[in-house]
């Protein structure tokens, strides 16, 4: 099984070039992007930055591997999707989630429930959207997200 975005509806989707490291080591869809402060080009977030510009996303058949290319898709504003994580290629924390759980992006550019208290800006504990859909063995482990960025 892949990592797979399905989009049920989105605010903005834009393909921007990708940071040379994102061009040469790939990412998984479902993964958060921000724009580099140099240059503009799309990185990972990693914690540094200050804010996240949007969900990176890619056409399902280059899910098997991270993608690679010198390009981007990010769907950010008000949407809603859901990301399907393979075993290997984790866009979000494997953790426990519940219904309407905010989501957080931790400094691996991944989803996840669990907000840092101690985190200043830029450290790693920005909120991205709601889970509408909790991911279990039942639904491929697919996570709804409401994005709200």
């Amino acid at each position: 099984m892949a990592n797979k975005v399905t989009r049920r509806y989105s605010g903005i989707e834009d393909q921007l070039p990708a940071s040379s490291s994102v061009a040469s080591t790939g990412w998984y869809p479902g993964q958060f992007g921000c724009k580099n402060a140099t240059d503009g080009t799309m990185e990972l977030y990693d914690g540094t930055q200050d804010e996240v510009y949007g969900m990176i996303i890619d056409d399902d058949n280059e899910l098997r591997n991270p993608p690679t290319g010198n390009l981007v898709t990010i769907v950010g504003g008000m949407a809603k999707m859901e990301v399907q994580n393979s075993a290997v290629n984790e866009s979000y924390v494997n953790t426990t989630w519940q219904l309407m759980d905010t989501i957080y992006v931790d400094t691996n550019a991944r989803m996840t429930p669990h907000y840092n208290a101690t985190a200043t800006v830029g450290s790693g504990s920005i909120r991205v959207g709601a889970c509408y859909q909790v991911p279990t063995a039942n639904n491929s482990y697919t996570i709804g997200v409401l994005l709200r960025l």
